[in-house]
């Protein structure tokens, strides 16, 4: 009888130890088929617009049903109407939000949905950024990118930032010296779009940008172009998900919040216009002697519909006055 009941009350303890070994090994595979969220941070932020990146960890051939963020005005946001979806590339997860009120305090977490269970991040607090107006009162969105805030879209003001009015050519031009602004094709609606184009002598005068704020440097463009991951990549990034590109680079997502529109600028014959739909040309406001050590070149900046990359080039100081591009604003 002790032997038996010995026996019985060993068998016991192996079956549960075996069934708590069991019911542990079965939680600990439930909770292995969920992903997990690392290093979820803003990667840019707007007067209008946020942009969150995370990264993800999860095992291959596991079933995520969605992916993207829940947005709202206090802690924990919870409205299943505010979830954006989000866009998931090697594990790297970004989440676009648009449409945001300037100067206003927001809270969002990331949300995975699984058939098992819904994972969600910290709450990320963030609070969008004022816009700017130039002299001439128009007003512009805004946007953080690493260190920098830029305009988000490009200049299209007719006046200095002390009110003086910018001379404005309204034909085609074959020889020109001064400071000048035009609109492509010479339509003004389609500075309303892409805003103005200017020459060199005005982006030289200092006084194109509003108070606090200067025409990009090569510092901006390099602090930029490495926020976003080096040259090659940082086209894609910066162009605007819109109809207004004849083309689109694989993988093109304005992530950034650059929101760049191909809005062309002169052509290469005096007087003329070029690459609306399938570039955007933007001034630096210094010139490069690298290359001429007397004349130096004038350099700036590019994106292309069928690349991705961002492309620095220039042409000579004498080119100046004949060539107008499109002009970004930075916070000083």
């Amino acid at each position: 009888m002790r032997s038996f009941r010995h026996i019985t009350f060993h068998n016991l303890l192996i079956i549960s130890l075996f069934a708590t070994i069991f019911t542990s090994c079965e939680k600990d595979r439930k909770t292995s088929t969920l992903p997990v969220i690392y290093g979820a941070e803003l990667f840019s932020t707007g007067s209008d617009a946020v942009t969150v990146k995370a990264t993800l960890k999860y095992n291959e051939g596991m079933n995520i049903k969605n992916a993207g963020a829940l947005l709202g005005l206090l802690p924990e946001p919870a409205d299943e109407n505010s979830f954006v979806m989000g866009s998931i590339s090697d594990s790297i997860l970004f989440v676009r939000i648009e449409n945001l009120t300037p100067g206003t305090k927001y809270y969002l977490r990331l949300l995975i949905e699984c058939p098992e269970l819904d994972v969600y991040s910290d709450d990320i607090e963030f609070t969008t950024l004022n816009t700017v107006s130039d002299a001439e009162g128009n007003r512009y969105n805004t946007v953080s990118l690493g260190s920098k805030v830029w305009m988000k879209e490009n200049l299209r003001s007719r006046v200095y930032s002390n009110g003086a009015a910018i001379p404005y050519i309204s034909s085609e031009w074959s020889s020109l010296k001064t400071a000048a602004y035009t609109w492509y094709d010479f339509d003004e609606s389609n500075g309303q779009t892409y805003g103005a184009l200017y020459n060199w002598p005005a982006v030289e005068s200092g006084n194109l940008c509003p108070a606090g704020w200067h025409v990009s440097t090569g510092a901006d463009w390099n602090s930029l172009t490495a926020y976003l991951g080096g040259e090659q990549a940082a086209g894609s990034l910066l162009k605007k998900e819109t109809g207004y590109w004849e083309q689109y680079t694989t993988g093109t997502r304005d992530y950034s919040g650059f929101s760049a529109l191909p809005g062309g600028s002169s052509g290469i014959r005096l007087g003329s216009f070029s690459g609306k739909g399938l570039q955007s040309f933007w001034w630096e406001s210094s010139v490069d002697y690298t290359y001429n050590s007397e004349q130096g070149m004038l350099i700036f900046r590019a994106v292309s519909s069928d690349r991705p990359d961002l492309d620095r080039n220039g042409f000579m100081t004498k080119g100046g006055p004949l060539n107008f591009l499109s002009v970004r604003c930075v916070k000083d």
